[in-house]
């Protein structure tokens, strides 16, 4: 399952966006709403294991994400964790932490 599937989708026309989508030679496209994401809590924390990385010339936060959850699409749970939205955010030597299991650290930061 997509981690937009639950998002709610707009979708632009080309009488807003007129010279954009013209020049990407389409008439509309999607747009998705922001995710809405819930720092686990303390006692959430405490069922978590968190590895400890240190942030190295060429790492992505996708990389990891394919590292340790086998799915590079999960990068969005390493930067939330990590406070950092892209990985520009992140300075080299920075300790990062990616916290496992993938599936409980979904379940809380998705508040399901």
């Amino acid at each position: 399952m997509s981690r937009d599937s639950s998002r709610k989708v707009s979708q632009i026309n080309i009488d807003t966006y007129q010279e954009m989508l013209q020049n990407r030679s389409i008439k509309s496209a999607n747009i998705y709403e922001s995710m809405e994401l819930y720092y686990p809590t303390k006692s959430q924390l405490k069922n978590l294991t968190m590895i400890q990385e240190t942030w190295k010339d060429g790492d992505r936060f996708y990389k990891y994400a394919n590292m340790y959850y086998s799915d590079p699409s999960l990068w969005y749970i390493i930067a939330f964790i990590n406070n950092a939205p892209t990985d520009s955010h992140v300075m080299l030597g920075q300790n990062i932490l990616i916290p496992t299991p993938a599936e409980l650290v979904l379940k809380y930061i998705h508040n399901k």
